[in-house]
């Protein structure tokens, strides 16, 4: 299984710790939603052969500790079985890591590894402005439900 995980949002966490209850659930939300923009990269530059790798990504449920927050983008699944003639080699492992392999054009090794690595530039404040975006909403609408002018 190809897994990556994403780490280090020292602002981000710092800004949780001051409304925890309200901004976890928040968090995890815009942690997942990155994660999904990720995925979605990922698989433009997936191996290709029959869709069995590529419908192998996941973003699995983020969680979050005092020391950081992951969310895990991971192939693997039904194409992480044993690839024929290698043992208990994990075929998602094998298409990654070789770069020897020929693929369709736009497809490649490090199919998981390249898109993270380009997300990681204006990561935290991307995740900042979102999660500012779903605090707001998640306010407005508790004011809504609560029989509250959500303008007043």
């Amino acid at each position: 299984m190809v897994r990556v995980q994403l780490m280090g949002m020292t602002n981000f966490l710092r800004s949780m710790k001051s409304m925890e209850t309200e901004i976890l659930p928040a968090a995890k939300e815009v942690l997942y939603a990155e994660g999904q923009n990720i995925l979605r990269e990922s698989r433009k530059e997936v191996p290709f052969l029959r869709g069995v790798l590529s419908s192998s990504g996941r973003v699995h449920e983020p969680y979050v500790t005092k020391k950081k927050a992951v969310v895990e983008i991971t192939y693997g699944g039904a194409a992480g079985g044993k690839f024929e003639g290698e043992g208990s080699v994990n075929y998602a492992i094998i298409q990654h890591e070789n770069e020897k392999f020929r693929h369709a054009a736009g497809r490649k090794a490090f199919y998981l590894r390249d898109p993270v690595n380009r997300a990681r530039s204006g990561f935290e404040q991307r995740l900042n402005e979102r999660l500012g975006r779903v605090v707001a909403y998640r306010r407005r609408q508790a004011q809504i439900e609560g029989g509250e002018d959500a303008d007043s």
